[in-house]
Protein backbone atom coordinates (compact mmCIF):
# COMPACT_ATOMS: atom_id res chain seq x y z
CA UNK A 1 0.00 0.00 0.00
CA UNK A 2 2.67 2.81 0.61
CA UNK A 3 4.48 1.23 -2.55
CA UNK A 4 1.29 2.26 -4.15
CA UNK A 5 0.91 5.71 -2.24
CA UNK A 6 4.87 6.69 -3.16
CA UNK A 7 3.68 6.30 -6.69
CA UNK A 8 0.47 7.93 -6.83
CA UNK A 9 2.45 10.72 -5.30
CA UNK A 10 5.55 10.48 -7.80
CA UNK A 11 2.69 11.35 -10.53
CA UNK A 12 1.39 14.04 -9.21
CA UNK A 13 4.70 15.95 -8.62
CA UNK A 14 5.11 14.82 -12.65
CA UNK A 15 2.01 16.70 -13.86
CA UNK A 16 2.43 19.42 -11.10
CA UNK A 17 5.69 20.60 -12.72
CA UNK A 18 4.67 20.14 -16.26
CA UNK A 19 3.73 23.00 -18.03
CA UNK A 20 3.24 24.77 -20.82
CA UNK A 21 3.61 28.64 -21.68
CA UNK A 22 3.04 30.57 -25.07
CA UNK A 23 5.99 32.39 -25.24
CA UNK A 24 5.27 34.30 -28.85
CA UNK A 25 1.74 35.36 -30.44
CA UNK A 26 2.37 38.29 -32.58
CA UNK A 27 -0.69 40.41 -33.47
CA UNK A 28 -1.49 39.74 -37.06
CA UNK A 29 -2.70 41.27 -40.47
CA UNK A 30 -6.08 39.66 -41.76
CA UNK A 31 -4.02 37.77 -45.64
CA UNK A 32 -0.75 37.34 -43.70
CA UNK A 33 0.91 34.49 -42.07
CA UNK A 34 1.68 34.33 -38.60
CA UNK A 35 3.26 32.38 -35.94
CA UNK A 36 2.49 30.92 -31.97
CA UNK A 37 5.59 29.39 -30.01
CA UNK A 38 5.26 27.47 -26.44
CA UNK A 39 7.81 26.44 -24.37
CA UNK A 40 6.84 22.69 -22.97
CA UNK A 41 9.44 19.81 -21.67
CA UNK A 42 10.91 18.12 -24.40
CA UNK A 43 9.41 15.56 -26.49
CA UNK A 44 5.72 16.40 -25.34
CA UNK A 45 2.92 16.09 -28.06
CA UNK A 46 1.03 19.43 -28.55
CA UNK A 47 -2.10 20.80 -30.71
CA UNK A 48 -2.48 23.77 -31.08
CA UNK A 49 -6.78 25.42 -31.56
CA UNK A 50 -6.97 29.22 -32.96
CA UNK A 51 -11.02 29.69 -33.13
CA UNK A 52 -12.22 32.43 -34.75
CA UNK A 53 -15.68 34.10 -34.65
CA UNK A 54 -16.64 31.15 -37.61
CA UNK A 55 -15.46 28.69 -35.40
CA UNK A 56 -12.19 26.48 -34.76
CA UNK A 57 -9.47 27.61 -37.79
CA UNK A 58 -8.55 24.15 -40.34
CA UNK A 59 -5.52 26.47 -41.70
CA UNK A 60 -2.39 24.33 -42.89
CA UNK A 61 0.65 24.13 -40.37
CA UNK A 62 -1.99 24.28 -37.39
CA UNK A 63 -1.09 20.57 -36.81
CA UNK A 64 0.02 18.49 -33.99
CA UNK A 65 3.76 18.38 -33.02
CA UNK A 66 6.22 16.84 -31.40
CA UNK A 67 8.36 19.46 -28.82
CA UNK A 68 12.32 18.90 -29.83
CA UNK A 69 15.69 19.95 -28.19
CA UNK A 70 15.35 23.50 -26.46
CA UNK A 71 11.81 22.84 -25.64
CA UNK A 72 10.25 25.35 -27.78
CA UNK A 73 7.62 24.57 -30.76
CA UNK A 74 6.52 27.04 -33.38
CA UNK A 75 3.28 26.60 -35.62
CA UNK A 76 3.05 29.31 -38.31
CA UNK A 77 -0.57 29.07 -40.56
CA UNK A 78 -2.23 31.95 -43.20
CA UNK A 79 -4.69 34.71 -41.05
CA UNK A 80 -7.61 34.11 -43.94
CA UNK A 81 -8.07 37.46 -45.23
CA UNK A 82 -12.05 37.52 -44.55
CA UNK A 83 -11.25 36.66 -40.97
CA UNK A 84 -13.13 39.19 -38.65
CA UNK A 85 -11.14 41.52 -36.60
CA UNK A 86 -10.64 41.32 -32.73
CA UNK A 87 -9.17 38.73 -30.51
CA UNK A 88 -8.87 35.53 -30.95
CA UNK A 89 -8.42 32.62 -28.44
CA UNK A 90 -5.50 30.42 -29.07
CA UNK A 91 -4.85 27.46 -26.79
CA UNK A 92 -1.77 25.14 -26.98
CA UNK A 93 -2.22 21.89 -24.51
CA UNK A 94 0.49 19.07 -24.58
CA UNK A 95 0.94 15.71 -23.55
CA UNK A 96 3.74 13.30 -22.05
CA UNK A 97 3.59 10.29 -19.94
CA UNK A 98 0.24 10.52 -18.88
CA UNK A 99 0.26 14.07 -17.81
CA UNK A 100 -1.39 17.29 -19.76
CA UNK A 101 -1.05 20.70 -19.68
CA UNK A 102 -2.60 23.70 -21.59
CA UNK A 103 -1.81 27.47 -21.85
CA UNK A 104 -4.21 29.89 -23.30
CA UNK A 105 -3.53 33.68 -24.98
CA UNK A 106 -5.31 35.97 -27.65
CA UNK A 107 -4.52 36.54 -31.30
CA UNK A 108 -5.02 40.16 -32.18
CA UNK A 109 -6.02 40.04 -35.86
CA UNK A 110 -6.26 43.76 -37.54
Amino acid sequence: MALALAAMLAGSVLAASFTVTITSLPAAYRGTYTTATAKAPVGSRCTIRVVYKTGASTAKGLGPKTVPAGGKVTWKWLVGKNTTRGKWPVTVTCTKGGAKASAKKYLTVK
